[in-house]
């Protein structure tokens, strides 16, 4: 590709994917939101949003593979074989899932419940 044929383009990439990308993790949070409780279901509403726009963004940008939150697990062997079974979009909303459990912890009203997940996981 010569950069002098493509040199307009560049602006519309750089502010525009960013852009863009922006909008699904907009649209997992008011998801998250319209799904929102004071219990663990607010962290299942979580995941369940980042999972859909997970998903959505796999056919929307026709299997854009940037930056999917899975990622994040690939250090963790046992949380990465989830892979075979559920997929990457599945890997995403159980590392999303399992990432926010502390966030029960700090609540403190469910501190039992949040560490036995975690032990659990």
């Amino acid at each position: 590709v010569e950069a002098d044929s493509f040199a307009w383009a560049l602006p519309f990439a750089v502010v525009g994917i960013p852009f863009a990308l922006a909008f699904f993790y907009g649209f997992a949070t008011v998801v998250a939101r319209l799904l929102w409780s004071n219990d663990i279901g607010r962290i299942a509403a979580l995941a369940f949003g980042f999972g859909l726009t997970e998903w959505l963004r796999d056919f929307l940008f026709t299997g854009f593979p940037w930056n999917a939150i899975g990622y994040a697990a690939m250090p963790v062997p046992l949380l990465m074989q989830s892979v075979s079974v559920t997929g990457m979009i599945g890997m995403n909303t159980l590392a999303v899932f399992v990432f926010s459990l502390p966030a029960l912890v700090a609540a403190r009203r469910q501190l039992r419940l949040g560490f036995a997940l975690l032990i659990l996981l």
